[in-house]
Parts: structure tokens; C-alpha cells; sequence
């Protein structure tokens, strides 16, 4: 059943959340060498048993389905549809387990001022369905040549006609009339060359995308030559980058970077209409969110080769919080098994304040968050 503290939940619509420039921790916190405490190690292990293998799940799903565009456009035949149409949901899949983690190297912006996630996840920023947008894109860019559809055309596009969403339409259905019948999709490849250059041109750049995330995880962020990874362990990106209003600036530890990143997604899922917008050509959404439960808990409880977990650190004075946690996760868990919308948005504003209270107060740490009427 689902626990929920009444006397917890406060009332406000669309929250905005600001970060205070340190996280506080108690004179209580467990240290250990180097000024390092035991919650600073947990994380290490979240961000490297966790976080980095599930990006580069992310890229290898990518990769897998680029070439799969590829083979299926050489041969334009049913089986290869089948086995495009497969891996699409596989890295729909991979990319729920990774959208609890839009922070550094996919919250980082263009010169449009979008950010990473949003060419990827046109629906994850704003809640917007750009199904339209898409198809009327589709149709325009059948007029072009193939020269025309070259990689600079297509990662100059705009968020909103590109990513998962696009890929999504181009393996599932006509464009001319939306007919999601695998005849009648094979058929329109076959007979409209430029619909293959479409579709690969889209899956290099969701590539790319993906490429440009894993390389600022674990290569070079920002032009650093660190990577993010070691710069947030490492409690080094204040100092790297200072600008005015800059996210890497606050001095904000890797706690409170990865625990708000999870909180807004849990707030994403309660307020958004994602189970009506997100994979329904594909019907491939309640698989995916499972994806971002099973992360959720890893993130808590650890992995096989993880030494020091939040669930342990939790537990110290703190054990009824770490079953509250647990229980919600397991009705989180039960409303996607039931594919059940209703009970998605209460368990995630449930697990949405999880993170914004229980967790943090258990672990005796101070978020700085501050919670807005409106949207």
C-alpha cells in the first residue's frame, strides 16, 4: 500500500527549486581520510556503479540502433523492421533509466540555450507532445535532396522535431496518414528513397547526442579536460567554472546534484501527462518506467559490488524512513505493473517528496530547497 506523510505534504502547484551554495553536514557525519564523510564515498560509488554504467547503456543502445537504421535501409524488408522497431524500445528503455540523471553533461546548453536532454526528450523540459511538429517536418524534408540531409542539416534542427520522439515515428508508422501497419510503413521506405535518409540522419544525431554526454561523464566536460565525473567527486566545479549563474559555479556537493536531479524527475512524472504523450506510437512506455524504478532503487540500496550504500547510511537512527522509502518504490513499482496513470502521478509526487525530505533528513543533510506556487 502506498505510505504517504499527510502532515508532510505541502500544498503548491509547479515548484521552482533553487539550491543553496553548500549542502549543510552535521558535525554528527561519519569522516574519513582526506575531509572526505562516508555519505561523499556512497555517492562516489552511486556516480561509478551506478550512473556511468547506465550512460553508457544509454550509448550502447544508441549505437545498436543507429546501425540498425542502417542495415534496415540497405535491405528495407519486414525483419529488419521488426528488429529496428525492437531496438528503438530498448533505447527508450535505456534513456528512462538514465533520465533520473539530467544533470552536467545533459542539462549542458547550446547556443539556443537548450539543453542536452531536450534534443534527445523533446516532452522531458516543458511536458510539450511535438508529434505534430515532427510529422509536418517529415513531409517538408521529403521535398529535399539527399545532399540536403546532410549532418550539419540535421544537428542544427530545433529540439522539438528530433531525438527519440522523431525516431519513434519514423519506425512506427506512414508519415502520409500515420498508418502504423508494418506493410504499409515498409512500403512508404520502399517507394520514398529520402524516408531513409531521414531516418539515419535522425539516429546519427541522437548518437552524437549521446556521444557528447558519455565523453563530458567521463572524458572532458566543458572543455575542462576533466570530466565530470571526477570534478564532481572530486568537489571541483566551483572552482573550474564561476561564472554568473552558472549550475557548475554553486559549489553544490554531489549529494544534492544527484538527489534534486531524481527529486525533479519524480515531480516531472506527477505533473506531467507522460503517460499519454511519451511512447504511445511505439506503446512502449510501461516497460521504460519500470527502468527508471529499478534505477531509483539501485541508486539507494547499491549494487553487488558497491561497499557503502544510502540505505546503510539511512539506517542509522533513521530505519523507518529507509521502509517508508522502500514501500513507496514498491507502489511506484505496482502502478506500472497495473499500468495504471492515476497511481503514477500520486506515488511519484509520493517519491517526489521522498527525496526532497526523507531522504535528506535521514542522512542529516540540508538540500536548500525552496518550494513556489506556480508553474
Amino acid at each position: 500500500m502506498l505510505q504517504t506523510k499527510l502532515s508532510q505534504l505541502p500544498k503548491f502547484g509547479f515548484f521552482a527549486v533553487s539550491l543553496l551554495l553548500t549542502a549543510c553536514y552535521s558535525d554528527t557525519d561519519s569522516k574519513v581520510s582526506g575531509g572526505y564523510t562516508e555519505l561523499d564515498r556512497a555517492i562516489e560509488q552511486v556516480i561509478d556503479h551506478t550512473i556511468i554504467p547506465t550512460m553508457d547503456n544509454m550509448l550502447v543502445k544508441s549505437e545498436k540502433l543507429n546501425s540498425l537504421a542502417i542495415q534496415f535501409c540497405d535491405s528495407r524488408n519486414a525483419d529488419n523492421l521488426l528488429l529496428l522497431q525492437d531496438q528503438w524500445k530498448a533505447t527508450n528503455q535505456a534513456w528512462y533509466r538514465l533520465l533520473p540523471f539530467t544533470l552536467g553533461p545533459l542539462e549542458t546548453t547550446d547556443a539556443l540555450s537548450e539543453s542536452a536532454v531536450s534534443y534527445i526528450d523533446s516532452h522531458r523540459d516543458r511536458g510539450n507532445d511535438y508529434k505534430t511538429s515532427i510529422r509536418t517536418d517529415i513531409t517538408a524534408m521529403m521535398a529535399l535532396t539527399t545532399e540536403d540531409l546532410n549532418a550539419t542539416y540535421f544537428s542544427s534542427k530545433n529540439f522539438t522535431i528530433t531525438g527519440l520522439l522523431a525516431l519513434e515515428l519514423l519506425s512506427f508508422e506512414r508519415s502520409d496518414d500515420q498508418d502504423q501497419n508494418n506493410n504499409a510503413i515498409l512500403a512508404e521506405y520502399m517507394n520514398q528513397s529520402l524516408k531513409c535518409d531521414i531516418l539515419q540522419g535522425q539516429s546519427v544525431e541522437l548518437l552524437r547526442r549521446i556521444e557528447l554526454a558519455q565523453t563530458g561523464w567521463k572524458i572532458n566536460y566543458r572543455d575542462s579536460g576533466k570530466s565530470y565525473r571526477d570534478l564532481l567527486v572530486n568537489k571541483q566545479l566551483e572552482s573550474s567554472f564561476t561564472g554568473i549563474g552558472d549550475p557548475d559555479g554553486t559549489g553544490t556537493p554531489a549529494f544534492t546534484r544527484i538527489i534534486v536531479s531524481m527529486q525533479e524527475y519524480y515531480d516531472y512524472l506527477g505533473k506531467r501527462n507522460v503517460t499519454l504523450n511519451s511512447a504511445q506510437i511505439s506503446n512502449a512506455l510501461w516497460p521504460a518506467l519500470s527502468q527508471s524504478a529499478i534505477i531509483t532503487r539501485e541508486v539507494l540500496s547499491g549494487t553487488d559490488t558497491t561497499t557503502l550504500s544510502l540505505y546503510q547510511l539511512m539506517s542509522n537512527g533513521y530505519k523507518p524512513d529507509v521502509e517508508f522509502v522502500k514501500e513507496n518504490i514498491i507502489a511506484f513499482e505496482d502502478s506500472i505493473t497495473n499500468e495504471n496513470t492515476a497511481d503514477i502521478i500520486s506515488t511519484a509526487k509520493v517519491l517526489d517528496g521522498n527525496l526532497k525530505r526523507e531522504i535528506p533528513e535521514a542522512l542529516n543533510i540540508a538540500l536548500g530547497l525552496n518550494f513556489n506556487d506556480g508553474d
